[in-house]
């Protein structure tokens, strides 16, 4: 607390600082000159631009205060603060590629200055992404440049009818918003200055250069319908959905204006001064922690003063005070015994109520049970017949051939005796089947009979 009051005078005079300086900047160079240059006047910013810009970091570490404070303690400021900035923005996409963004949407995509014919043929291809996100942004990323880079190879692969174009997913909220777009990336095809549109995610396109070439050059997007819906443009809520992303835009510059570090010191210092406020309420009421006690003390101090007012009833008021205390004093709670002979009643009770309800279901599937085991072993009887026959088909020698010279009937008596021993095997292992099915059958009847009994 008290080091957040003592940086509160230098942050105010670094903000006041840059403020000036902003000020300073947007005046016109007429003032200098006699005769101001050919030159356009400064556009005029709202409250929320000078806002962010008083509240950079950037200008209140430049300012004078700050510099010659570090610059007595040996650090040059301004070189540390180019050298952060050169860092940060090696970091993202280079501008080869369009970048779109809330502010300039509508003047490069809505508002693009085109002819009839040119807004029919128009093709917009987006990349909604992360700069150096997770692998899957990165590689997306790197197909969609290597599909660009084909377009400006030479003239034959040039495509005169797409423009390409970024959205940084991390800093645009009012576009993600209105399309509802919340998971990247995501490739979007564009047409006739945002009315109908078309997303692919990565995994409905081929992440080939030479692929997503030729898909623009024939244009393979109109084999996917166009986005309709409540939400998309024509849709009923398409106004509302307008409304809300201005809005949420707005929300985000509002929120973005002041820094981290300035949000953390007056969330600290807020804090600190509510908890000593709540402190300081609490020890001037001088207020106990048990009101309900300190109220039937007094309503007990009360009793007894009324009982030595009148005569006559004394005992009796004293006798219903001391009722009264000792009511409260008692604690009426059950006795261990009393306790554990309700849960054993409870116990007993849950247990004939269960009984009772699958009773007729156990004696139901024992009945089954016993009706399928007596199938089974007749199941079992005939096939242990047909076993049996087989294997005296099988033993059985072979036929003398009436015939001389036949070796065709010989060959043919032999392939049923191969026949005979395999349906012979088959049967062996029905008959384990069913044996191992009528144990399960006797188990689950003797589980049924210790339950019941």
């Amino acid at each position: 607390m008290k080091l957040s009051l003592a940086l509160l005078p230098l942050i105010a005079t670094s903000v006041w600082a840059g403020y000036n300086h902003h000020q300073a900047d947007l005046e016109p160079e007429s003032a200098v000159y006699t005769q101001p240059p050919p030159a356009e006047e400064p556009k005029e910013q709202s409250f929320l631009e000078r806002l962010q810009h008083a509240f950079d970091l950037e200008n209140i570490l430049t300012s004078g205060p700050v510099v010659a404070l570090a610059a007595k303690a040996g650090i040059n400021i301004t070189e540390k603060v180019q050298a952060a900035k050169a860092a940060v923005e090696g970091t993202g996409w280079d501008n080869h590629i369009p970048l779109i963004t809330d502010e300039n949407y509508r003047e490069m995509i809505v508002e693009e200055p085109l002819s009839l014919d040119e807004v029919d043929k128009r093709v917009w291809f987006l990349l909604i992404g992360i700069p150096n996100g997770d692998p899957v942004n990165k590689l997306v990323d790197e197909r969609f440049e290597g599909a660009y880079n084909i377009t400006q190879s030479s003239p034959e692969k040039a495509l005169p009818h797409v423009r390409w174009g970024r959205i940084n997913y991390l800093d645009v909220t009012a576009i993600t918003t209105r399309w509802w777009v919340w998971k990247v990336p995501m490739l979007v095809v564009l047409r006739k200055g945002g009315r109908e549109l078309r997303f692919y995610s990565p995994r409905q396109l081929r992440l080939q250069p030479d692929v997503l070439h030729k898909f623009l050059e024939v244009d393979g997007w109109k084999e996917t319908p166009a986005w309709t819906g409540l939400f998309a443009p024509g849709g009923a809520l398409e106004p509302a959905m307008e409304k809300i992303s201005v809005w949420t835009m707005k929300s985000y510059i509002f929120i973005t204006t002041v820094p981290r570090w300035i949000m953390l010191l007056a969330t600290g210092a807020l804090g600190s001064l509510l908890i000593n406020v709540m402190h300081a309420g609490g020890a001037s009421g001088g207020r106990s922690a048990s009101p309900k006690r300190q109220t039937s003390e007094v309503k007990h101090a009360r009793i007894a003063e009324d009982a030595k007012e009148h005569d006559g009833g004394s005992a009796v008021r004293h006798t219903r005070a001391d009722a009264i205390k000792a009511s409260a004093k008692k604690d009426r709670s059950p006795s261990p015994k009393r306790q554990s002979a309700r849960i054993q009643a409870q116990t007993r009770k849950i247990k004939s109520d269960v009984v009772e309800a699958i009773e007729p279901q156990v004696e139901k599937l024992i009945s089954e049970g016993e009706k399928a085991i007596a199938n089974m072993e007749k199941s079992v009887t005939s096939l242990q017949r047909k076993a049996d026959y087989m294997k005296n088909r099988v033993s059985a020698p072979l036929a003398a051939d009436p015939h001389a010279g036949a070796p065709l009937q010989v060959r043919n008596e032999v392939r049923k005796k191969k026949l005979l021993a395999k349906q012979e095997k088959t049967l062996e292992q029905q008959l384990v089947a069913l044996q191992q099915e009528i144990d399960d059958l006797v188990r689950s009847a003797a589980w049924a009979s210790a339950i019941l009994a």
